[in-house]
């Protein structure tokens, strides 16, 4: 059994993976950021395989028209094959595959553009992650120096320690597979917080 991932929460790239369900690396797709509504449909195809048995989507922040491109191509692939889909946030990809101490909180964060980053704090204790902070859009100097940073991009103006986004995204695969399977009404991107009000990621 395999399952198909994506990620398209990213302003400059874009990807698309099937994995074993342990989220074993099986294939990988990459792309720009940029026209994406004609760029994944043919990356998921190429991909497709008999034994595909679910889809998993990370649901940001990020890239709002990245974001919104990728959660409709992972809806029309479940949809037309029949399969389960599951989302994950971004920031959850990248904090649970993050090399952080346990029990020492540290931050994940993405690119909001204009100067602007997604951030949330993390906690670990073994393999149990915690989310310990809502998503907020912050300046990248308000981002707190003293926890560790972590991102699946370079961002401008952060110094953040780098994941592979491929392996954040195949990481991520189990984690979404434990989780129940969303309705089409149930997938929702994730929204970040700013000054006491829930405000929808811009940019993109």
């Amino acid at each position: 059994m395999s399952v198909i991932a994506i990620d398209s929460s990213s302003r400059d790239r874009a990807w698309a993976v099937r994995t074993a369900t342990d989220g074993t690396v099986i294939e990988q797709r990459a792309m720009p950021g940029g026209q994406l509504d004609r760029a994944l449909p043919g990356a998921i195809a190429e991909l497709l395989a008999a034994d595909v048995t679910a889809v998993v989507v990370l649901t940001g922040p990020g890239s709002y028209s990245g974001v919104r491109v990728g959660m409709a191509a992972a809806l029309g692939l479940a949809a037309a094959r029949g399969l389960p889909l599951h989302g994950i946030g971004s920031l959850t990809a990248v904090a649970a595959i993050a090399d952080a101490a346990d029990g020492v909180a540290f931050s994940a964060v993405t690119d909001a553009g204009r100067g602007g980053v997604y951030v949330a704090r993390f906690t670990r204790t073994g393999t149990v992650l915690e989310q310990i902070s809502a998503v907020e859009r912050a300046t990248a100097a308000e981002v707190h120096s003293r926890h560790r940073v972590f991102a699946s991009t370079e961002i401008p103006s952060l110094s953040a320690e780098q994941v592979d986004p491929v392996a954040a995204l195949a990481n991520a695969v189990p984690r979404a597979l434990s989780l129940p399977p969303l309705t089409a009404l149930g997938l929702q991107a994730v929204h970040a917080e700013l000054a006491g009000n829930v405000l929808p990621t811009r940019g993109g």
